[in-house]
């Protein structure tokens, strides 16, 4: 654990990277709590008064740390299982961020490699706009079940957050967008960069539109069934130029 001065004052830095909270990091936050420090971060400053040692205290919370990571060398990898999310709240044209739990029926937010499914919610206004807000998220598949439109964009601020698909990579539309004439243009949107290795597939019979971002994804496209729409930025939404394209049943339109 690297010491790192701060203003003078002795600290350890921990980093604790990524959402999930290791067996350490529950130790060290408990350690933090349990003497009244207020913890909302995974970034942890331990510091050493200027003017002497730590008091009894914060002595018996630097041990319990520093066991803490000495258990770890003995410790076997933890693996967190894929989490499978519905969206359930009808946040209509204003939207709502993909972190926030109440956001999915029981605070399960997709991630870890798991399904994102979209379902047909009491709208008064669409496009329902979903606003992801983390670096990524990594998904298996994408379900839309419904008709009515799901937007996906990345915030403003951060234009880079993206989707990460794996295993299945998969955009499944077992709906037929019907609802109007804009859904049946453009049908569910997804307006931010597409990532990941396992390239990505567009399934079911309605219509999926990858809008504006130039796609990263490695792996090639595979269109099975219903239309993928490419919106204002053609074939580079289509991921790294290398991969290929194939059709088994289903379009591609490009469109402005």
């Amino acid at each position: 654990m690297p010491r790192s001065p701060k203003a003078g004052v002795p600290c350890w830095k921990f980093l604790f990277l990524g959402q999930h909270q290791s067996a350490i990091f529950l130790i060290v936050m408990g350690e933090m709590r349990s003497r009244g420090v207020s913890v909302e971060s995974t970034r942890v400053d331990v510091c050493r008064p200027p003017a002497g040692r730590f008091g009894p205290e914060s002595e018996t919370m630097s041990r319990n740390i520093r066991k803490a990571f000495l258990a770890a060398a003995v410790l076997p990898t933890v693996s967190f299982a894929q989490t499978n999310g519905t969206w359930a709240v009808d946040v209509g044209t204003a939207g709502g961020s993909w972190s926030v739990g109440s956001n999915w029926a029981g605070g399960m937010i997709a991630d870890g490699g798991g399904t994102a499914t979209f379902v047909a919610l009491p709208f008064s206004t669409a496009p329902l706009l979903i606003v992801q807000d983390l670096p990524t998220v990594s998904l298996n598949q994408m379900d839309f079940l419904t008709q009515i439109t799901y937007r996906i964009i990345a915030p403003a601020a951060s234009p880079t957050n993206s989707i990460t698909l794996g295993g299945n990579a998969a955009l499944n539309t077992p709906i037929p967008s019907i609802n109007t004439l804009s859904i049946t243009t453009f049908g569910q949107l997804i307006q931010m960069p597409v990532t990941g290795s396992a390239g990505l597939v567009k399934r079911g019979p309605g219509t999926v539109t990858l809008w504006q971002n130039a796609n990263t994804y490695t792996g090639g496209t595979r269109v099975e069934d219903g239309v993928l729409v490419l919106r204002q930025i053609g074939d580079a939404a289509l991921g790294d130029s290398a991969g290929s394209v194939t059709f088994d049943g289903g379009t591609i339109r490009v469109t402005t």
